[in-house]
């Protein structure tokens, strides 16, 4: 789920709280239980972002995270070592 920068994020972990209900029932039991991660802040999230590409499907958005966005970030040098 995306959300607005603006938007209180108690506000947004409680509207995917409520869609966790029901994404729990669609999954089959042998791939696992949906679950909320803890709160993140600016300090441990370094940064997000989202692929799109249209006339993409997900498979080719993630082809083109893995194996072309990815290793360009990761030849970025740490600041911090």
């Amino acid at each position: 789920m995306y959300f607005k920068d603006d938007m209180d994020p108690y506000f947004c972990r409680s509207l995917v709280f409520e869609r966790l209900a029901q994404a729990k029932e669609a999954i089959p039991p042998e791939v696992g239980v949906p679950e909320m991660g803890p709160i993140s802040t600016g300090l441990g999230e370094i940064y997000q972002f989202k692929v799109t590409g249209p006339g993409r499907n997900l498979m080719e958005l993630r082809s083109i995270l893995d194996w072309d966005i990815a290793p360009k970030l990761r030849r970025v040098p740490a600041l911090l070592k």
